[in-house]
């Protein structure tokens, strides 16, 4: 028997601790060349899960912005019905002008045109008020009677015409989407309408106008600008409409101007260099010259002013650009003095208003059609990056499980190689020095 002392017995006992230590280096190398499989795909996916968030919250934001852009479509397509139906309201006025132009018509029977006539003017006049979701549908000019009541006794405060021009500019100022100033007057439909305004407030108020040389509300004091009354507020800021006080003659290049100057008026007396319009003046509403002050007499002190707004375009911002949309207005006759049919020549003229006015109403519908085309044009933009966002992520989702399985199968087929390996090598290991132990028997 061999003994366990002899030269043999612990060279082979060191050769197979040798070929054991070896295998399990090996072993220990290849795991330590792949990395387990939590820690493999938590760094793998690190780039990709980030990736996928950031589609992710693109595609969720393209939604909401295209929610967004739904409430744009819906406010054209209802901007469109109103003039669909302020257009069938104007066809059918024009066919009561027509009607009204008949020599054998009675009183009775014309007196009922003008009544039909004025309720149609009436429901497009209210149609012009519509809005959605907060946002007037026609965004063309608006006045406002802009009245002070600094001692909070309920009645309005009388006001001088700087400090009228002051507000104006801050409500500007504050105000980056719209334009706001003291109202110009520059046509007849213009002064109707905010004649009609003043009647309801039954006040006197301040316009922007002025014969001092105004710069920012200011008056510089120069006796050169006497009687050259220009506006001084707004898009015509420095445009003149008249020269000289009542009567005078008006050069050529004022004779087309528009200025709608009471009874006497201007008169420039006491030094009146600051335009209104008037509920005392004849006729009413018409216009009148005054000082600068807070202190005139009652009948002619203005207790307002009349603010005038021009709407900015809407603005929808997306992440494929902005759509600038157009402004879209509705026409409309707000008095009897300006269009009537109570005769055979006011119903003459009404008919060539009404025609002029459904020219307008078509050429809205136009710029309407130009909204709800690049609404939807965005729209359908919108929709192809949300779709290629939800397929982009949809596929990589499908790879990273594609990829996880496949890992985890790779990782199977090593851990049980090499528990096979090691098996078999011991089995070996074994065998040979029981094989070696008989042989030195």
């Amino acid at each position: 028997m061999l003994s366990t002392t002899s030269i043999v017995s612990p060279t082979l006992s060191y050769n197979t601790n040798r070929a054991t230590a070896s295998f399990h280096n090996s072993v220990e190398r290849t795991l330590a060349n792949n990395p387990s499989l939590s820690h493999d795909i938590g760094v793998k996916n690190a780039d990709q899960l980030t990736y996928s968030t950031r589609m992710r919250s693109e595609s969720r934001q393209s939604m909401i912005l295209g929610n967004n852009l739904q409430g744009v479509i819906s406010h054209s397509q209802t901007q469109e019905s109103f003039l669909k139906l302020a257009i069938r309201k104007y066809d059918r006025m024009s066919v009561l002008a027509v009607e009204s132009q008949n020599t054998m018509l009675s009183n009775a029977e014309r007196v009922n045109l003008q009544t039909e006539f004025d309720q149609h003017r009436a429901d497009i006049f209210q149609m012009r008020n519509g809005s959605f979701n907060g946002n007037n549908l026609f965004r063309g000019k608006l006045y406002e009677i802009i009245q002070f009541d600094d001692n909070n006794d309920g009645n309005p405060d009388a006001i001088d015409w700087e400090r009228a021009y002051n507000d104006a500019n801050n409500r500007d100022n504050a105000d980056p989407n719209n334009t706001h100033y003291m109202a110009t007057i520059t046509s007849y439909t213009e002064q109707i309408e905010i004649k009609g305004q003043i009647g309801k407030a039954d006040t006197n108020a301040w316009l922007g106008a002025s014969d001092n040389n105004i710069d920012n509300g200011i008056d510089d004091g120069d006796p050169g600008f006497e009687g050259n009354w220009r506006w001084v507020t707004g898009p015509e800021k420095g445009q003149q409409f008249w020269q000289g006080t009542f009567g005078a003659p008006q050069p050529s290049n004022l004779q087309n101007a528009f200025n709608n100057w009471g009874l006497g008026e201007p008169n420039d007396a006491g030094g009146e260099d600051y335009l209104q319009i008037s509920v005392a003046s004849e006729p009413l509403g018409s216009w009148n010259d005054l000082p600068n002050t807070d202190s005139a007499h009652p009948n002619y002190q203005p207790l307002a002013y009349v603010l005038e707004t021009d709407q900015g375009q809407l603005e929808s911002n997306l992440t494929v650009g902005s759509l600038s949309l157009k402004n879209i207005s509705l026409p409309t006759f707000v008095d009897s003095s300006v269009i009537s049919i109570d005769s055979i020549g006011n119903a003459e003229s009404a008919s060539s208003d009404i025609q002029l006015t459904l020219n307008k109403l078509h050429s809205q519908m136009a710029n309407v059609g130009s909204n709800l085309s690049q609404a939807e044009m965005s729209m359908d933009r919108m929709m192809q990056r949300v779709m290629t966002a939800e397929s982009s992520f949809s596929r990589m989702s499908d790879n990273n499980i594609a990829n996880d399985l496949s890992d985890i199968a790779k990782t199977s087929i090593r851990s049980e190689s090499s528990s096979a390996i090691l098996a078999q090598a011991k089995g070996i290991t074994s065998q040979l020095t029981e094989t070696l132990l008989q042989n030195f028997q």
